[in-house]
């Protein structure tokens, strides 16, 4: 038997709202929010008390498709997102989630578990970054998309390394749902077994959306997403972007031009110029190529060569 605690805010150890009600849609989002939403069928199934209060959640055959809370957690920490769940009938896979982290970990549900029922209590620890909103699912298995029905009671989140003795959280009263993180266009779709985009197309893909190449070295690398689904030009940019740098010194020769060791130009779009390169952007021009010790008069012509170079000239 669990002992029940009742309050506005969930139970005193429970950090979670509605933790039997997950027909509940102000704390309990469902996703995706077209036809492949999961359903709720409330209060449809015994439960591990022996009442009748168990709900059974049928997923549709999208891996994306879950329930989810919005929690408010502390920087750093770890905690215990729990729930009991059994089978309707075999063995069944779901996910616990931290959709905030993506990070999850796989269950599997049987109808011969060792609680009343025959329920089990699954567990999911994890550790926070920053402060601020988390988002918990109870989602569909990953690999082929499949529908799915599983039996669950219970749900609660505690602060440790190890679940808390179960607390039952009330619903939240009144209100409406949050808005959910950033989930890709494609999770609105089933059964999808190729696509190209330089959008995130399922929120929770790992995939980087692009590798470039530098053509000044050679160098690759790996462009991701930025935290709303488009391509990370920030890192695209920092990538293959310009830096030149010009010394004041070893400007002159007694045989004409001499680039400095000081000079260089890293971006892989425009490599690096020779001696002989040098001569003919300046002669480009229509400047004279004698040889000079007026450090002043170099240093400007090889700024008006690199911002040749910059114009696409």
């Amino acid at each position: 038997m669990y002992r029940y605690v009742m309050g506005s805010g969930g139970g005193l150890g429970n950090l979670l709202k509605s933790s039997e009600e997950f027909q509940q849609t102000v704390d309990w989002v469902r996703y995706p929010t077209n036809s492949e939403t999961p359903t709720v069928n409330a209060d449809s199934r015994p439960d591990p008390n022996g009442g009748t209060t168990a709900d059974q959640v049928d997923y549709t055959a999208n891996t994306g498709a879950r329930l989810m809370q919005t929690v408010t957690l502390s920087a750093s920490t770890e905690y215990t997102f729990s729930v009991h769940a059994r089978a309707v009938s075999g063995t069944v896979d779901f996910r616990m989630r931290n959709v905030t982290l993506k990070d999850a970990e796989v269950k599997t549900a049987t109808t011969t578990g060792p609680l009343t029922n025959g329920f089990t209590r699954f567990t999911f620890t994890f550790t926070t970054g920053a402060a601020g909103s988390y988002e918990l699912a109870l989602q569909n298995a990953s690999g082929t998309p499949t529908a799915r029905s599983v039996i669950f009671w219970g749900a609660m989140l505690n602060q440790g390394g190890t679940a808390a003795e179960y607390e039952y959280a009330a619903p939240t009263t009144g209100g409406s749902a949050p808005a959910p993180a950033y989930a890709g266009f494609g999770d609105a779709y089933g059964g999808v077994t190729a696509y190209y985009s330089l959008r995130k197309f399922t929120e929770a893909e790992t995939l980087n959306a692009i590798r470039v190449r530098r053509s000044s070295d050679d160098t690759e690398q790996d462009i991701g997403f930025d935290a709303n689904g488009d391509l990370d030009s920030t890192a695209l940019l920092a990538f293959v972007n310009t830096e030149h740098t010009i010394a004041d010194e070893d400007f002159s020769s007694s045989t004409g031009w001499t680039l400095g060791t000081g000079v260089s130009i890293t971006d892989g779009v425009y490599g690096v110029l020779s001696d002989m390169d040098v001569k003919r952007q300046i002669e480009s021009l229509g400047q004279s190529i004698e040889n000079s010790d007026d450090k002043d008069d170099l240093i400007s012509l090889t700024k008006q060569i690199l911002q040749k170079l910059e114009a696409g000239n």
